[in-house]
């Protein structure tokens, strides 16, 4: 019953019975090749990843807030006197003064203090004025300037 086939030079029997066998082997080629192309697409792919950088993000709850400080502006003239608004101040020797700033600095949000110098002052008043801000715990001081005319 059973076929002779002629491989080279061994003669092969097939019958029922080794039709039955299992194949014990494995071709383990396409397996291999695939598994190269895997390697290849992750070693291409890892340092792009590893390229960023580590950022612990803040978590914030999504709530209306007030993100306008209110701004002052403090005027100063060129002999060294302080305004806000239209109401003078003498900063030597009128603790109003220094009571306003120090209401100014407790309020939460703390609002900004811009600063409108004559550009002749004498620095040592602008100094005087900056260091008493400074002193009672303002934190936010800016300078107004006039925009240049660039031509």
């Amino acid at each position: 019953m059973g076929q002779n086939f002629m491989l080279g030079k061994r003669i092969r029997q097939f019958d029922e019975s080794s039709a039955d066998e299992l194949l014990n082997e494995i071709n383990t080629t396409p397996l291999v090749d695939v598994m190269l192309v895997l390697l290849i697409i992750f070693l291409i792919t890892i340092p792009v990843f590893n390229s960023s950088v580590n950022v612990n993000l803040p978590r914030e709850n999504n709530k209306l807030r007030n993100v306008y400080v209110e701004s002052i502006v403090v005027s100063a003239s060129r002999s060294g006197e302080v305004f806000i608004g239209d109401r003078k101040f003498d900063i030597n020797s009128d603790n109003t003064f220094n009571n306003y700033i120090k209401e100014l600095a407790s309020l939460n949000p703390q609002p900004e203090i811009h600063i409108q110098a004559d550009k002749e002052i004498l620095f040592q008043n602008l100094g005087k004025l900056m260091k008493l801000l400074q002193n009672y715990g303002i934190k936010r001081i800016a300078f107004l300037t006039e925009p240049t005319s660039d031509s």
